[in-house]
């Protein structure tokens, strides 16, 4: 009996130690005077170049419906290696007038950048094939992080039979460029033709 009362007095006396207080939402002010980090440690919008390995999108969000395709792991920012690798979603800025993606987003993107022609579907064998050529490949970046509110609000009667995740806040990457391969250590760039 002292034994259980003893383990309530400690176990409810304690409880304020655990418990932490949520900080308050930031006003619209603050966020325009002093703007926001990103998972780059960098202000979004900020232009960086990061060196990322594609990953499979469905493996890293396995518990997500609607899992993008691809996610990058980014390993550096700028040139320097981050203490721990992030993986983020990314969309790709358009090229031109023929629309085709800069990087690919999704399994048609990446058919018609090998292929160099659209398709309307992608089957599993030919997904499989476009997974071994894309999935683990490593890339130089140029892209920005953005991010913005998403989702249905609580407490709305939506008439919509969709799945949702909420009204949550969103981020990835906006990859505007690839960038060429680094060189390796010690190799020597070619000297100009004269």
């Amino acid at each position: 009996m002292y034994k259980i009362a003893f383990f309530s007095l400690f176990l409810f006396s304690a409880a304020p130690v655990f418990a932490q207080e949520k900080a308050p939402p930031i006003t619209i002010d603050e966020f325009y005077e002093r703007g926001l980090l990103g998972a780059l440690g960098l202000p979004f919008g900020t232009v960086c170049e990061i060196e990322a390995v594609v990953l499979d999108g469905e493996v890293v969000y396995a518990r997500m419906k609607s899992a993008p395709d691809f996610v990058l792991e980014v390993q550096a920012v700028n040139g320097k290696k981050l203490d721990k690798p992030r993986q983020i979603k990314y969309s790709a800025a358009v090229a031109g007038k023929n629309e085709s993606a800069i990087f690919p987003e999704d399994y048609f993107e990446l058919y018609q950048a090998i292929h160099r022609k659209k398709t309307n579907t992608i089957n599993e064998a030919i997904q499989a094939d476009l997974k071994k050529r894309f999935i683990g490949s490593r890339h130089r970046l140029s892209v920005y992080e953005d991010g913005g509110y998403s989702g249905l609000v609580a407490g709305v009667d939506y008439d919509l039979m969709i799945a949702h995740t909420g009204y949550h806040f969103r981020h990835g990457l906006v990859v505007l460029k690839r960038l060429p391969a680094k060189e390796a250590k010690g190799e020597q760039k070619p000297a100009p033709k004269k």
